[in-house]
């Protein structure tokens, strides 16, 4: 995906404006700002038309997080590996838990 990305940003710098920005750039910024409740996926999405390369860059790399699940997979982990009883465990150790309750049943048994 770095590869695309970089051969999409070298063919958005070689058409410049008389000012030295690229032109797709150029006009991105010209345009008004959308509001906050708009999608911006959709906006981008629709200036494909005018900004065909910019737009492209933004949709394959422009990664946006749906939830927050993967943080609190994170907090559950560190809660299961931490019982109310054993609050004075130093954060060494409490990684050490986390750790080792990640670790698949079958690395543990034959």
């Amino acid at each position: 995906m770095i590869d695309i990305a970089a051969a999409s940003v070298n063919s958005l710098l070689s058409t410049s404006t008389s000012d030295g920005m690229p032109s797709e750039l150029k006009q991105y910024l010209d345009q008004p700002i959308i509001p906050r409740k708009e999608n911006p996926t959709k906006f981008w999405f629709d200036c494909r038309h005018f900004t065909p390369v910019l737009s492209d860059i933004v949709l394959k790399c422009w990664i946006s997080p749906a939830s927050s699940v993967s943080s609190e997979r994170v907090a559950s982990a560190v809660n299961l590996a931490v019982p109310n009883n054993r609050s004075r465990l130093t954060t060494e150790h409490v990684n050490q838990r986390v750790f080792l309750m990640s670790v698949s049943d079958k690395y543990w048994f034959d």
